[in-house]
């Protein structure tokens, strides 16, 4: 008994002390249990246990914050109440997938999900999700991060980086990065338009140098490198073909998180363009400064921008005593000009011509003016620019030579008498002779003692008269065609009359010279704008120049002169043809020249042509000269007709 007895003492206190072990275990457990509680509570992340059944067992306050529902509202609750409707099914297969075979690709993983507040926001979370078990149940614990601020840290920064790519692959400056030994690292597009290279085509930094600037290429380099800072200068660069620009370069150094320089970016703009222009301007002010002529500039109101020293030349006005005034009391002009010059730039955007300006010190001069606008890329009128240019030695010269054409045109129309003085002579011998024969009549019977009546002596008288009269006419036709060359007045006129009256000097000279003449004279032709003794002479010399022709070409049985008389549109047409040798293709251009000849010495100056293209250029007309299909040469004359 007793040895029983002991036995079960030995149970009981052995008993006894497991159970005291197992009450410590316990109590060990529950403070274990306490202090995970208090650490989970305390957590800035959300912790969410569940069980196998995915009902939640534990709900921290963080998660609370994070997903907006209390611990009573979710304990033993689904968790896929916090999930979006689209992952639940997933999530409930991955959860049974998982317990029954123990595999999974998201536990033990931080994966990036999608969660959902108790107002519907959804939100993105990063999620840890860990497992296991007590007993034979499968628990599972989840860390949650609300990354919402992180995820649009992000974003933003994903669309500056999208910003900055975008910037610089479509600036037009060449963008490159280089390690410190001159590798190249990236490059945008521009770049490689700019130099010609591919990115992968560079070797280095000194491939886009010119041999001679690679020293100061490299101490720029190190200079950044040394200093720390940026630099911008302009320099030369050089194409993969070989050819030069030039381009503005900056170096920036670029620094790692410790702040050391690691690389270098450049940034490479051509400026060839820019340059070039830079130096057509700097041109252009050259010229501006040292040409002849004076240059003003003004604004839309005509108040005076900027003039040149050619400018202070010629007005005496300097600079600084015309800014900002209107240019129409500086230049002094007529106030008729001026109102011209205002109408044409108004119109038309330019004007041109002649005046007469006062210099500062009272003297008058002539001057050619010249005004422009200057346009904006809209087309609006921006500025104006006048060049003046002192005409004075000019007008003098033009004066002497005018004096010289006139004396040397008084010259050839008195060489011309010797061509028509037959016919001149036979025009006033008719009226000397008529009178002639009335007067001697008289005298005969008057020496027989028979006086004509009364009647018959008055109206002899009267023809007498007549015929002087006839003869008056004639002196002063010869005086109108040799005259001084004074200003000529305008007036309409017949070309058919002037045609008329000239063959009327020049028809028995024509006859004597075996010349048929053949008037082809248009019926009410219309009527041009000139002179009538001037257009008688152009006549006149076209009919010498003719008749002369026509003595040279002895092979030539029946000589013929055609006056033919027309109207063209708005045009009326004089044409002088003959049927001589025609003109030479040597010379036919030179024909209007001024003292050109094909005459032997003597018989000729070389002006009738030459006058005649003048006198007609003064009425707005023109001449021309070609062979015809007789073999002759025709001068063809065209005048405007006088609009009614």
């Amino acid at each position: 008994m007793k040895d029983e007895d002991k036995t079960k003492d030995q149970l009981i206190n052995e008993l006894a002390l497991l159970r005291i072990k197992n009450s410590r275990l316990l109590e060990d457990s529950r403070g274990r249990e306490k202090h995970y509680l208090s650490i989970a509570q305390s957590a800035r992340n959300a912790i969410i246990s569940v069980d196998s059944e995915g009902q939640i067992t534990f709900f921290n306050y963080a998660a609370e914050n994070i997903f907006g529902y209390m611990f009573k509202e979710v304990i033993g609750k689904p968790v896929t109440m916090i999930m979006p409707e689209r992952f639940r099914a997933a999530y409930h297969n991955g959860m049974v997938q998982f317990i029954k075979t123990g595999k999974t690709k998201i536990i033990g993983r931080t994966i990036e999900l999608v969660g959902l507040k108790k107002d519907g926001r959804e939100f993105p979370i990063e999620m840890y999700i860990s497992s296991w078990k007590s007993g034979r149940e499968t628990f599972f614990t989840s860390n949650i991060r609300d990354i919402t601020e992180r995820k649009q840290a992000e974003e933003e920064l994903r669309a500056a980086k999208e910003q900055l790519e975008s910037f610089i692959n479509n600036t037009a400056d060449g963008i490159a990065i280089w390690d410190l030994e001159g590798s190249l690292l990236q490059n945008n597009k521009a770049f490689e338009g700019i130099f010609g290279w591919a990115g992968s085509e560079i070797s280095g930094i000194m491939q886009m140098v010119p041999d001679y600037l690679v020293e100061e290429a490299k101490r720029h380099m190190e200079k950044v490198v040394s200093d720390g800072k940026a630099i911008t200068y302009e320099t030369v660069r050089q194409r993969k073909d070989k050819t030069l620009l030039d381009a503005i370069v900056t170096l920036t150094p670029i620094r790692d998180s410790a702040r050391n320089i690691v690389a270098l970016a450049s940034t490479s703009r051509d400026i060839t363009e820019r340059k070039r222009q830079e130096n057509k301007l700097r041109l252009a002010a050259k010229v501006f400064e040292n040409t002849i002529e004076g240059i003003m500039l003004t604004d839309t109101d005509g108040l005076i921008e900027w003039v040149n020293p050619a400018f202070t030349r010629i007005t005496g006005q300097r600079e600084e005593d015309v800014i900002n005034k209107q240019y129409l009391l500086v230049l002094q002009g007529a106030e008729e000009v001026f109102k011209k010059i205002h109408k044409s730039l108004q119109s038309t955007g330019q004007w041109q011509g002649e005046d007469w300006l006062r210099h500062k010190n009272g003297e008058v001069f002539p001057v050619w003016i010249s005004m422009s606008a200057i346009k904006d890329e809209s087309g609006a009128t921006v500025q104006y620019v006048s060049m003046l240019r002192d005409i004075t030695e000019q007008v003098k010269m033009n004066r002497e030579k005018q004096r010289l054409q006139e004396q040397a045109a008084r010259a050839q129309r008195l060489a011309s008498l010797s061509t028509i003085s037959a016919g001149i002579a036979h025009e006033i011998n008719q009226p000397l002779n008529t009178m002639k024969v009335i007067v001697d009549g008289m005298l005969y019977w008057h020496k027989r003692g028979r006086m004509p009546e009364h009647d018959k002596i008055i109206k002899n008288l009267e023809k007498i008269s007549a015929q002087v009269g006839r003869i008056d006419e004639i002196i002063k036709h010869m005086r109108s065609l040799v005259g001084s060359g004074n200003a000529t007045e305008f007036e309409p006129c017949n070309l058919n009359k002037a045609v008329g009256d000239a063959l009327g000097l020049l028809g028995r000279q024509l006859t004597s010279h075996k010349i048929n003449v053949v008037k082809k004279l248009a019926k009410d032709l219309p009527k041009v704008l000139g002179n009538a003794h001037r257009l008688e002479e152009v006549v006149i010399n076209l009919l010498v120049n003719a008749m002369q022709a026509l003595d040279k070409a002895n092979n030539i049985s029946e000589k013929e002169i055609i006056c033919l008389t027309g109207a063209a549109g708005e045009k009326v047409i004089l044409e002088i043809s003959d049927n001589a040798t025609g003109i030479s293709a040597e010379i036919i251009d030179s024909i209007f020249d001024p003292f050109f000849t094909t005459k032997d010495t003597g018989e000729g100056m070389g002006l009738g042509l030459a006058i005649v293209q003048t006198l007609l250029s003064g009425f707005s007309g023109q001449i021309e000269a070609y062979n015809n299909e007789r073999g002759g040469a025709t001068f063809r004359v065209e005048l405007p007709v006088i609009k009614s």
